[in-house]
């Protein structure tokens, strides 16, 4: 650390935190705020993709009471559903990254120009999120909700699919065989062994300007 910012700290604590004479403060507290926006930003995403996807699932099942639901609707809902789940899933991790480099950057100017890192503080005391007895991550838990709509709509393209090709009678052995599978994979992540994105990301192709 150099001499100048020793200096600036020594000032905020002898003018006992004033705002008025320390815009790096200002800055700090503007630019938290939009970890707050983030943060409104993704409930209102998970409450869009609980809607669409609850929705789905009672349309569905009011079909099959009446008795409207064929095979072919049932592949292509279990189809679209996987993929609104992984594109859930997709979003719950973009706005997580999102907050992880916006509470960087608070680290940074923190680091420079105030007297302490709160936020880097508080995530050291809980451990990097990394011992569940000491907290467990927001997103480790909210990232659920696609995990269980994604087994459930594949659930329905394995009957859908089986219905059409009159191969019904697979329908326990496969179905088995796809819990089997989320549940490995339900395991390895919630253990931090895998996810699904961490493989493909050197593989995504965002777009350029």
């Amino acid at each position: 650390m150099t001499e100048d910012n020793e200096d600036r700290r020594s000032n905020q604590v002898d003018n006992g935190g004033d705002n008025n004479q320390n815009p790096a403060l200002e800055q700090w507290k503007f630019y938290g705020q939009t970890t707050l926006d983030v943060s409104n930003r993704r409930l209102k995403n998970n409450r869009f993709y609980q809607k669409l996807v609850l929705g789905t699932f009672a349309g569905v099942g009011a079909g099959v009471k009446l008795g409207v639901v064929t095979s072919i609707v049932l592949l292509l809902v279990g189809i679209v559903g996987v993929a609104l789940s992984i594109l859930w899933m997709a979003h719950i991790i973009s706005y997580k990254q999102l907050n992880s480099g916006k509470y960087r950057v608070l680290s940074e100017i923190a680091k420079e120009d105030l007297p302490m890192e709160p936020f880097q503080e508080e995530w050291d005391q809980l451990k990097r999120g990394r011992d569940p007895e000491e907290y467990i991550t927001h997103t480790s838990v909210e990232i659920w909700w696609p995990r269980v709509t994604l087994w459930v709509f594949g659930l329905m393209i394995i009957a859908g699919g089986l219905q059409k090709i009159n191969a019904i009678d697979l329908l326990t052995p496969l179905s088995l065989i796809w819990s089997g599978v989320m549940a490995v994979y339900g395991l390895a992540a919630f253990r931090g062994r895998w996810t699904p994105f961490d493989s493909i990301g050197p593989y995504w192709k965002q777009r350029k300007k």
